[in-house]
């Protein structure tokens, strides 16, 4: 869900074959608040908030098909 209190999920593509994704969250001034390795499990991954303050955030996904982003709101 956005906004995201605890966690957010991330669903992959259905064709998408990778077993691990990267995932970076950036707040808003380019600073890396989080930058990690998720297993893909059932097309997609949890991303847990707990160490990301509230606010607006910046969101890259990297998989072997290319790189996606988008805002999200952790409250």
């Amino acid at each position: 869900p956005n906004p995201a209190k605890e966690y957010f999920e991330i669903k992959l593509p259905e064709n998408n074959s990778d077993t691990t994704v990267k995932v970076t969250i950036y707040d808003i001034l380019g600073r890396i608040l989080l930058e990690n390795t998720y297993a893909v499990q059932n097309n997609g991954v949890n991303v847990f908030l707990n160490k990301i303050s509230n606010g607006v955030c910046i969101l890259k996904v990297k998989t072997s098909q290319g790189v996606y982003s988008s805002k999200v709101l952790k409250e």
